[in-house]
């Protein structure tokens, strides 16, 4: 590949694309050959990754990929960015390509970004791995004051998923949550709450209270 990228550019570029949209390929290969594809013609390969998100039949590591060069390409231009708000209010969209540019949005700077990403996490509508990220982008941003309100929320509703309960945990331990110690001891003791969640709950405690930068 290497060696006709090198001498014969142009003519590689179709057989590049055709072999970035076969699903049968190697992964690490059609991402190489999705990243030459814009080495070789910046213009032209970002129209063919254009097309290809905006089919939804096309492979869906191909359309992933395509999101990621676009990115790369340049991620202050105007339409991609409102691709990437398109693609985040589309929850029909491939979940892969959502977490991707829900870690990009996160790092824009714009008015109601923060508000945006604490919808997410309140969302029951939402997939767990959305809803996750965005905590933990929030976390990124120090948004400690709806963190630990959310965190003792999920904590306290065995409704929520237990992946993001678990999450909670660790969000509440990292922010000097002082009501830990009583919520940890609470679910420690809940024997509806399974024994896994139990158990985490009842090693954080102990390593809060015998720890030397104990919080709770």
């Amino acid at each position: 590949m290497e060696e006709l990228v090198a001498h014969h550019p142009q003519k590689v570029f179709s057989l590049l694309l055709s072999l970035l949209k076969r699903p049968d390929e190697d992964p690490a290969l059609r991402h190489l050959a999705a990243e030459r594809l814009s080495q070789i013609d910046a213009a032209r390969a970002r129209k063919a990754f254009t097309e290809l998100l905006d089919q939804r039949s096309e492979d869906p590591f191909a359309r992933r990929a395509a999101m990621v060069q676009l990115a790369a390409q340049d991620q202050e231009d105007l339409r991609l960015k409102q691709r990437i708000r398109q693609i985040l209010d589309d929850r029909t969209e491939d979940a892969a390509i959502r977490q991707y540019v829900l870690s990009l949005y996160s790092g824009w700077n714009e008015a109601g970004k923060i508000e945006k990403l604490r919808n997410f996490v309140r969302s029951k509508q939402e997939t767990l791995s959305m809803r996750a990220n965005a905590f933990t982008q929030l976390e990124h941003l120090e948004d400690t004051e709806f963190l630990l309100a959310s965190a003792r929320k999920f904590l306290n509703d065995r409704s929520e998923p237990e992946e993001l309960r678990k999450q909670s945990l660790l969000v509440a331990q990292r922010s000097g949550d002082r009501e830990l110690s009583a919520i940890l001891k609470k679910i420690a003791q809940d024997w509806q709450e399974s024994p896994g969640f139990r158990q985490q709950a009842e090693s954080l405690l102990s390593s809060a209270q015998t720890g030397p930068d104990s919080t709770v």
